[in-house]
C-alpha cells in the first residue's frame, strides 16, 4: 500500500515539474519575444517617423534591454513601458508634421523674430522698420513691403531681412509681383554683424520672385542708402524714384573725403540718376499709383505682349 502511495506521489511530483518547466520554458521565452517585437516595431516606426525622432528609436530597444535585466520578473509592466515610449515617439512625430504643415497651408502666416505681428493683412505694422501687405494694384496681385523710416531709421536688421524673405515666399506662393519700397538708412548697426548678413539675405529673397518669372520692383524713396542701398534695392527689374530722393552707398561728403574731389551738383539724387541710367524713372508720389498699375498690367499681362507685329517694307 505505501509502494502504491509513494508511485502515486512520485507521479503527482513528476507531473507538477513537467508543468513547472513548462511554465519556466513559457516565461524564460517571453524576453525573446518582446526582443524580436520590439525590433519589429522600432523598424515600423522608423519609417513613419521624421528624421528629429529617429535617435529615440535606437534608444527604444536600448531601455526595454535595461529594464529587462532589472526587472526581469516585471514582463508585464515592461511591455508596457516599451509601447509607451513608441506611442509618445509617435504621437510627438505627428503633431510636429502636422504643425509643419499647418505652417505650410498660411504661407502669409510668416513667423518673424523680434516681436514681428505674424499677419497676413499687414505684417509688424509699427513693431519693425517694414511693413508687409497684400492686396492688388490695377486689378494686379501684389505683394508690399513698405519701410518705416520712423522706425530707427528705417534700419535693416534680422527682422527686417525676414520680412523680406516672408514676403518674396508670399508673392511667389500668391504668383503676385513684389513692389518693395525702402527708405533707410542702412544696416541696422546695433545688431552688428547679423545686420550686414541681411544683405546677401535679401538679395536672395528678390532672387526667389526673379526665377519664378514674377515682377520685382523697387521704389526708391529719400533716403535709401547704405546696406539697403547696396543690397535688394540695387537689383529691382524696375527702378522706381522719388522726385529729389538721396540714393546711394556712402554720403557725399564720406566720398569727397575719400577721393579729394568735388562731386557735381545733384549727386545721388533721384534726378542725377535718372541721367545716368541707374534710375528707370522718377515719379511723383501722388503718380505712384497708377504708374505701378500701369507696369504691372505690362508685365503681367502676356495678351498685351503678344499683339502680333505688322512689318512695313
Amino acid at each position: 500500500m505505501r509502494h502504491i502511495e509513494a508511485g502515486v506521489a512520485l507521479h503527482s511530483a513528476t507531473a507538477l515539474i513537467q508543468e513547472g518547466q513548462a511554465s519556466v520554458n513559457l516565461v524564460a521565452a517571453i524576453p525573446s519575444l518582446h526582443a524580436g517585437l520590439t525590433a519589429a516595431v522600432s523598424a515600423f516606426l522608423w519609417t513613419r517617423v521624421r528624421r528629429k525622432w529617429r535617435p529615440l528609436l535606437v534608444a527604444y530597444p536600448l531601455i526595454m534591454a535595461f529594464t529587462l535585466v532589472y526587472t526581469a520578473e516585471h514582463y508585464v509592466i515592461d511591455i508596457l513601458l516599451g509601447w509607451a515610449l513608441a506611442a509618445v515617439v509617435v504621437m510627438a512625430s505627428n503633431r510636429w508634421e502636422a504643425r509643419r504643415r499647418d505652417r505650410a497651408s498660411r504661407p502669409g502666416e510668416v513667423h518673424l523674430a523680434q516681436g514681428l505681428a505674424d499677419r497676413p493683412d499687414g505684417l509688424g505694422a509699427g513693431s519693425e522698420a517694414v511693413t508687409v501687405a497684400r492686396g492688388q494694384i490695377g486689378g494686379i496681385a501684389a505683394v508690399v513691403a513698405a519701410f518705416d523710416f520712423a522706425f530707427m531709421g528705417g534700419s535693416m536688421g534680422v527682422a527686417v531681412g525676414a520680412a523680406l524673405v516672408a514676403a518674396s515666399r508670399l508673392a511667389v506662393e500668391r504668383q503676385a509681383a513684389l513692389i518693395v519700397i525702402p527708405s533707410s538708412g542702412g544696416a541696422r548697426m546695433q545688431e552688428g554683424i547679423l545686420s550686414l548678413m541681411q544683405m546677401p539675405r535679401t538679395i536672395i529673397a528678390a532672387d526667389l520672385v526673379k526665377e519664378a518669372r514674377l515682377p520685382y520692383i523697387v521704389v526708391l524713396t529719400d533716403p535709401t542708402t547704405g546696406g539697403v542701398a547696396a543690397s535688394f534695392a540695387a537689383i529691382g527689374d524696375i527702378a522706381i524714384a522719388e522726385p529729389g530722393a538721396v540714393v546711394g552707398f556712402a554720403g557725399a561728403r564720406v566720398i569727397e573725403e575719400t577721393i579729394h574731389e568735388k562731386l557735381p551738383e545733384g549727386f545721388q539724387r533721384a534726378e542725377y540718376l535718372l541721367e545716368h541710367g541707374m534710375v528707370d524713372m522718377v515719379v511723383k508720389r501722388g503718380d505712384l499709383a497708377a504708374t505701378l498699375a500701369r507696369i504691372l498690367r505690362l508685365l503681367c499681362q502676356p495678351a498685351i505682349a503678344s499683339v502680333p507685329m505688322v512689318a512695313h517694307p
